[in-house]
């Protein structure tokens, strides 16, 4: 809990420099079903590709206790509707790949590096991730005539 909080405090001067902010709440499967809350800061201009950092927190069970796992990741999107993040928690750091929806929702998978002894969120993943936030951290859709 003291890692989140400091990631926390970390990004709040990120905020100066972000396009807008967005609750990013979500699902993920690494070995184990998760849930995933957490902020998210848009850094790239709306009208390029998107450049995201973030932190928030893995919620699961592990031996059957209810866990809060902080984590902090970024992510890229390029051409228009694919992306890459890179992740690190308190147990594992994890690459992945996906599918960008105009920076509302996010569909990715990769795998989880375990950090430690403990094999918790380790192995192939797959994630899903819904952006709840201001205008301006959404991309703009361009429609063609």
């Amino acid at each position: 809990m003291k890692a989140f909080i400091l990631l926390f405090f970390l990004l709040i001067p990120i905020n100066y420099f972000s396009q807008g902010i967005a609750l990013n709440i979500g699902y993920q499967y690494v070995g184990r079903s998760a849930g995933f809350a957490g902020l998210d800061y848009r850094l790239s201009e709306r009208s390029s590709e998107a450049l995201n950092v973030g932190a928030g927190t893995y919620l699961t069970t592990i031996n059957k206790k209810f866990t809060a796992i902080p984590e902090f990741h970024i992510n890229y999107s390029f051409e228009e509707f694919f992306l890459t993040e890179l992740s690190v928690s308190t147990k594992n750091f994890k690459p992945s790949i996906g599918i960008n929806a105009l920076n509302l929702m996010q569909m990715k998978f990769g795998y989880g590096f375990n950090l430690g002894k403990e094999k918790h969120l380790n192995g192939f993943f797959f994630g899903i991730n819904f952006f709840l936030g201001e205008n301006g951290f959404y991309d703009t859709l361009n429609v063609i005539r």
